[in-house]
């Protein structure tokens, strides 16, 4: 815990660390420099601009500022404010010791308006007051366990998972995300007694429930829109059409949410809808943004992805403007709260190893730890007075699974406690690829045999590799480096040195690169910012590329490379919308051929597997039709990963299909 008034702070008390006196003793120069000069030395228009100030700003010089101050006063001053701790007087005793000196010195002086050499009445009682109200706050009962653990309690023992909790204004009650009752819905509980309530249904999934500074309604976000509903229960309204993960300012009068790729604010009511301007639009969005307005309104704080679901805590003035980074983990994270007092932000990362809670100062600088923890924490909200923290513990257990449609087996071929993404058959369909995150903070390569085994780690060092892709031969891999250099390389897929096939070739920006049954042709998605996404084709010898088709995703080459399957967006962009469409590689004409995206062949061509939306909330349906677009039949639900829908079709006659689930227990901590 962070105490203490801010112009008058320690840039150690700035950063949460640990205090002793040397602190104190910043915070008496800033005294007798305000008491001196009618001036405090670092304040600033706002509180963290002040907060800035302290952790890199030198006080002005007191010395010509039209006193007749001698430079042993601004030497005196200078020394208390040192930045560095082990810079300054080290104890009360040594400052009086050098105070007594320079009031035996005729040489000191004072400011012109004091009529005395000694120094003025007012200014000793300032002094004496501030080093009695320090000491006393030293010697606070928070100080001897400010380092002791926190108390933690358990708050979800009953059925389900339960995520996403938000305190109501006096912090007896939460609301929260349950899937007790089947499709996630929000559910209240009394802390200190009692049975939770559902008090929403609906057709789609519910998320993010904020409960009301004003206790009068809690706001969840459901099927793309914003709702509301009383806080112990009733008829939802729908308040904002088009948004997700809304937030209330401190004194409820506003809104903060998402758009698109964007961040809104509204009025409580969903009028005056403002997007905010400056916040970087990534290529593509791969983690939710998680909005959230300082207590005074003057700043958001928001989860910025850069390389796919990992980035950084940025902040940015809610009216709009030049955001500004607080973190620098390039690390998965999110959800961030703000303290009362405006002066920390608490999130969630993976930086330390185990993804749990951390925070940092509004101003800038190092993280500090909120809780030890194994992970996986996540959404952390405060009470408003800070004296309460409740969280999402989650136990993370991500499956390769095997699955024939024809038998309903499944097969688990891996299991790890970190992300495990993207599988991808081979050509012979003997062999699955993968990335996984390493505890190292790296991300590889891997492949396994579909028998089963211990999987073969293809990409190794301190890197980061994402989404494999076999060449049609079968013995190399081709895929995306985020660390150490943006590229698109390729690799023997028992492993050895990558060489570069693309330079600069990102996953948001060239997307979903898939090579030709011939070996030489790339097919991808050229992602540019503020434009609609275009499928082109390149020439892996020459570089040369052109433009196949525009507003089409996830291209899939048939298998004798005379057509390319992909999911049209010429019928909307929301994925209800979405289309599959074959087209002629040569005659650039296509085909409609259903409503769904993310298409795959089957292994001889003559059937489409795509996903749709389940109307549960739960998983994706999967679905196949002919390749003339005759016979549709779902095939079952399937289970993703958190951040995408990734599966394939394996090309053996028996068609089997991988993807990657998840396994999560969520409980609530308080």
């Amino acid at each position: 815990m962070v105490l203490g008034t801010v112009p008058y702070m320690s840039p150690e008390q700035v950063r949460g660390e640990a205090l002793d006196a040397r602190s104190d003793i910043f915070s008496f120069g800033c005294v007798l420099y305000e008491s001196l000069t009618g001036k405090g030395a670092f304040t600033r228009p706002s509180m963290a601009e002040t907060m800035a100030a302290i952790l890199k700003d030198e006080a002005p010089s007191l010395v010509g500022t039209g006193g007749k101050l001698t430079s042993e006063w601004n030497e005196l001053i200078k020394r208390c404010l040192e930045k560095d701790p082990n810079q300054r007087f080290q104890s009360s005793d040594e400052l009086v010791s050098t105070l007594k000196a320079m009031s035996a010195s005729s040489r000191s002086g004072i400011p012109a308006s004091t009529t005395s050499r000694r120094i003025h009445p007012i200014t000793w009682i300032a002094v004496a007051l501030f080093i009695g109200l320090a000491v006393l706050a030293w010697w606070q009962p928070w100080r001897s366990t400010r380092n002791s653990q926190p108390q933690q309690r358990l708050i979800s023992s009953f059925p389900g998972s339960h995520r996403e909790a938000s305190f109501s204004p006096d912090h007896s009650m939460v609301a929260f995300i349950s899937d007790a009752g089947g499709l996630p819905q929000v559910w209240v509980k009394n802390l200190a007694q009692g049975d939770p309530i559902q008090i929403t249904t609906g057709e789609f999934a519910a998320r993010r429930p904020r409960w009301s500074p004003r206790n009068d309604q809690i706001i969840f976000s459901s099927g793309g829109s914003i709702w509301f509903v009383p806080t112990l229960g009733g008829k939802p309204n729908k308040l904002i059409e088009d948004g997700r993960n809304p937030n209330w300012s401190w004194d409820g009068s506003s809104l903060v949410y998402e758009r698109d790729d964007e961040i809104w604010t509204a009025k409580a009511d969903g009028s005056e809808q403002h997007k905010v301007e400056g916040v970087v639009i990534p290529d593509i969005l791969l983690a939710d943004r998680m909005p959230a307005f300082s207590p005074d309104g003057s700043l958001i704080a928001y989860f910025q992805c850069t390389k796919g679901p990992i980035g950084d805590i940025w902040v940015i003035p809610s009216a709009g403007g030049q955001p500004r980074q607080l973190t620098f983990d390039d690390h998965f994270g999110g959800t961030p709260v703000w303290t009362s007092d405006g002066r920390s932000v608490v999130f969630s990362s993976l930086r330390g190893g185990s993804r749990t809670l951390w925070k940092v100062a509004a101003a800038g600088g190092k993280p500090e730890p909120v809780l030890v923890s194994p992970g996986e924490d996540t959404d952390p909200e405060l009470s408003r007075d800070d004296t309460e923290l409740i969280y999402t513990n989650t136990r993370n257990n991500f499956v390769l699974t095997l699955w024939n449609p024809v038998t309903n087996q499944t097969t688990e071929l891996v299991e790890a406690r970190y992300d495990l993404t993207d599988p991808s058959f081979s050509p012979k369909g003997d062999k699955i690829s993968f990335f996984l995150n390493e505890n190292d903070g790296g991300i590889q390569i891997r492949s396994i045999d579909t028998t089963g085994g211990s999987p073969i780690q293809v990409t190794r060092g301190k890197e980061r590799n994402i989404h494999p892709r076999w060449s049609p031969d079968g013995l190399s891999l081709y895929y995306y480096q985020i660390y150490p250099s943006y590229s698109f390389r390729k690799i023997s897929a028992s492993g050895g040195q990558s060489s570069e096939i693309a330079e600069g070739w990102t996953w948001g920006s060239h997307n979903a690169a898939q090579v030709d049954p011939q070996g030489k042709l790339i097919a991808y998605v050229r992602q540019e910012k503020d434009g609609p996404p275009t499928t082109m084709i390149r020439e892996i010898e020459t570089g040369k590329e052109t433009i196949f088709k525009s507003l089409f995703r996830d291209p899939q080459w048939s298998k004798d490379g005379k057509m390319i399957l992909g999911t049209d967006l010429t019928t909307g962009s929301a994925p209800a919308q979405r289309t599959i469409s074959v087209c002629a590689v040569e005659t650039r004409s296509c085909r409609q051929i259903t409503r769904g995206r993310i298409p795959r062949w089957s292994s001889d061509g003559s059937q489409i597997y795509f996903l749709r939306d389940s109307k549960s909330g739960s998983g994706k349906e999967l679905w196949s039709i002919s390749a003339e677009g005759v016979n549709e039949r779902l095939i079952g639900v399937l289970q993703f990963h958190p951040i995408g829908l990734f599966y394939d079709v394996s090309p053996k006659k028996r068609n089997r299909v991988c993807t990657i689930q998840s396994r999560q227990v969520r409980v609530v901590a308080c």
